[in-house]
């Protein structure tokens, strides 16, 4: 085993996205290559590479520390029976800021054709801007920030095509980044 890393490093909040990368010596045989996170297989690799890089989103996972497992099997392993593996902790903690509530237009709701949208929400109590995600609908599976980090709470979208269009809210203050609010979905008719 050659190295574990983490981009970002520990610790960091939940909800935030982890790219965790393995890198394997070139000169050992092995069959597979997987990286668990609290004895749960995330990804496995049988292609010989020896890289393997996971994206790891903590949506879901407790604050405190987490077990991130690299295991590599040998070519006369074949039942993962005696891996080479490198452990590591990392640790999630709450983040300080809470999920914006989302306020217009309401979940679920139809809009008439040409509707000038404007997505707003509730302010977050410590939170100095907010960014919104949007996909769905003309932007199909890309999400975009149309309004970047703003301090408003609120961010005028304009007339959309036809489509069910989804959008969430996140905040920051000066040191960390809040939670994504509940997802919420609008239809342009």
């Amino acid at each position: 085993m050659q190295g574990l890393s983490f981009n970002p490093t520990s610790p960091a909040t939940i909800g935030s996205v982890i790219n965790i990368q393995a890198q394997a010596i070139a000169s050992v045989c092995y069959r597979a290559m997987r990286i668990k996170i609290n004895n749960q297989v995330v990804v496995e690799s049988t292609t010989g590479d020896i890289d393997l890089d996971f994206t790891w989103n903590t949506v879901g996972y407790g604050a405190g520390d987490q077990t991130v497992r690299v295991e590599i099997a040998s070519t006369n392993d074949p039942n993962w029976t005696t891996p080479t593996f490198q452990e590591a902790v990392y640790t999630l903690v709450q983040p300080s800021l809470a999920a914006p509530a989302l306020a217009s237009p309401g979940n679920g709701e139809l809009l008439p054709p040409g509707t000038d949208v404007t997505l707003a929400w509730n302010s977050v109590s410590g939170a100095t801007e907010y960014m919104v995600e949007i996909w769905g609908g003309q932007f199909g599976g890309e999400h975009a920030a149309p309004c970047g980090w703003t301090a408003s709470t609120s961010c005028h979208i304009g007339s959309l095509a036809p489509g069910n269009v989804l959008w969430r809210v996140r905040a920051r203050d000066s040191s960390s980044e809040g939670p994504w609010s509940t997802e919420w979905n609008f239809t342009p008719q």
